[in-house]
Order: structure tokens, then sequence, then C-alpha cells
């Protein structure tokens, strides 16, 4: 209390209470904020250094302004399109690759979707753009048609797609356990991709400081299964470099939006028309992708089974995908001589 000259009241004086953040605060604050810049700052010059140190060993074109990388091998009047799963680069084909260089007088073509590889990266788009992209990087790409489209899970979407938009250039289909859109909808269906969908995202966000980097040299982030033998040390650790980026994961989490917002519908009955057509379906599946076997009114038509619970059926079934794109190969050169 203070007694205060000219009255004969009491005053009572009031203090304010601090409302300031305390200092120990705003230090944690500015410390966790320097830490991330500077993880931010790591990523970015790791990226460059990885650039550096593992140079593509493809071609590439640009698609809006973005890098497309790609592989084209071989030569003949049919081109074979692989497009690869869910998840995975162009090195999915790696062994089918090498039977064909064995086998087989046609020529090849092999790329990575937006994200994927050394490709860039960016915003999400949808399944039948997908479509169109790959058909603009084959026309800047000089690889002309008629072409036989080889489609991996995810991949198998793209292709059907890009089927329905431009059935006069395609002369086969071949589909490895395919995405069916009869079923896209399906909460029970879908359930196996979406349940991917926020682990990806924490992951594609969490990159961008180098989170992935340290699990990849933890141990905590794997190469997909049975992709690389031993003796593709330098092929793993190329994948790797970008596995760890940010526009990878990105890529993953985009396409597992895609399926859970069903937003593809180009499987039609009959599209292919007289083409042929091969299915490579998981044993447990065989019943649910028969409807498929309507894309196509040919009587070149054929649905074959693996046992395989490999989670890419081209490495861990290489035999059977083979099968199928052996017996499409072959009826699209008898059509062509009708």
């Amino acid at each position: 209390m203070n007694m205060l000259r000219h009255s004969n009241g009491i005053n009572r004086l009031k203090y304010k209470k601090s409302t300031n953040i305390p200092r120990v605060i705003k230090i944690t604050v500015y410390v966790i904020i320097l830490i991330l810049l500077s993880l931010a700052v790591f990523q970015f010059v790791l990226g460059k250094v990885y650039n550096e140190k593992f140079k593509s060993r493809f071609k590439y074109t640009r698609i809006d302004e973005k890098k497309v990388f790609y592989n084209d091998l071989g030569s003949g009047e049919l081109t074979m399109v692989f497009d690869s799963d869910l998840g995975l680069d162009l090195n999915e084909w790696n062994s089918i690759e090498k039977s064909f260089k064995e086998k087989y007088n046609i020529k090849t073509f092999q790329y990575n979707r937006l994200g994927y590889g050394y490709n860039d990266g960016g915003n999400r788009v949808d399944l039948k753009k997908q479509a169109d992209d790959l058909r603009l990087t084959l026309k800047k790409a000089n690889i002309t048609g008629p072409y036989i489209l080889v489609g991996s899970g995810y991949g198998s979407l793209v292709m059907t797609n890009f089927a329905n938009t431009y059935p006069d250039i395609v002369k086969g289909v071949v589909l490895i356990n395919p995405i069916n859109e009869k079923y896209i909808k399906d909460k029970e269906y879908i359930k196996n991709f979406a349940g991917s969908k926020f682990k990806y995202k924490a992951e594609y966000i969490s990159a961008y400081f180098g989170v992935s980097y340290f699990r990849e040299k933890l141990g905590l982030l794997k190469e997909p299964e049975d992709v690389f033998s031993a003796d593709d040390e330098e092929l793993a650790s190329e994948y790797m470099s970008n596995r760890i980026r940010s526009k990878y994961s990105q890529a993953i989490y985009n396409e597992i939006i895609n399926l859970e917002n069903g937003e593809s519908s180009s499987q039609i009955e009959g599209m292919l028309g007289e083409n042929p057509l091969a299915i490579v379906s998981r044993e447990e599946n065989m019943d649910k992708d028969k409807n498929l076997l309507t894309l196509s009114k040919s009587r070149y038509i054929t649905q074959i089974s693996t046992n395989s619970k490999g989670q890419y059926i081209p490495i861990s079934d290489k035999e059977k995908t083979l099968e199928a794109i052996n017996y499409v190969l072959e009826k699209a050169k008898v059509n062509a001589k009708k």
C-alpha cells in the first residue's frame, strides 16, 4: 500500500503480470527452427551430391516442363510399352528386359511416372492425365506405334486409360496383377492401398528435412522386395538415392489418392476390339479379374494364374509374366498378317 499526497485514502498499487513467452520457450522455438532449416539445407545439398554421384543411364524429355526419363531398346515393327506398379520405378522390368534381349525381336520402352526415379516431382494428376502424358512422352521420344501395352498393378490402370483413349495405336494388352475398376470403390478392396496413405504423406513431408535419409541409414527404410540381386548393389544404391527424396513418397501418396477417389473409368467392355489380351492374376483374384477378359472381343484372350506371394509379379514370377507377354505378342503378329 502507498499513502498518496493530498489524499485521505489509501491507493493499492496494481502490478501487471507479464504476458510475454518465457525466455526459455523462445530459445527452444528458435533452436527448433534452426535445426529444421539446417536439416532442409542438408537434404537439399544431399540431393545435389546424389545427382553428381548417380548419373541417370536413361534419356529424358520434358512434359509440362518436368523431366521424364525413359529407356528404349531394340527395334521392330511393334513397340512394347511397360508401366510399373505403385511405388516402383522402371527397375521393376530389369529381368524382363534381359529376357527380351535374348528372345524377342521387338522394340521396348520403359519410363517413370511423375516423381519416380530421376523424374521431377509435382502435384497430383489423375489417371487420364497420366495416360495422356505417356502418349506425349512417346511422341517426344519419337517412339512410334503400334504399341503392345504391359502394365503391372497401378500401371495396369494407366495402360487401360491409354488404350481407351488411343485405341487405334494399340495392338495388344498385358495386365499383371491388375487393379480392377469394378471394385475400386469398394472399401474393403481399396483399404489395402488407402491404409498407406497417411504413412506416405508423413514420409514425403518429413523427407524435406532428411528424415528418410536417416531412416535408410538406420535400416528402417528398405528397398523393394527382390528387385535387386546381390550383383545389383550399384542399382540398389541409385534407387535408394531417389527413394529418400520427398518427391518419391509424394508420388506414391498422390497415386493412392487417385485409387481412393476411384477416378478411373477406363475398363470398358470391348474397348480393345479384336486385339489380344492376357491377364496374370493372383490365385485369390482369379474370379474377381474375370470381368476384365471382356475388355477385348478377340478370340485371343487368356488369364494366367500365379501363386506368387511376392509384392511385384514381374519380379517374383517372371516366367508367368513372360508367358503372358509372349502370348499377346504372338497373337498380335497373327492379327497383323490378316
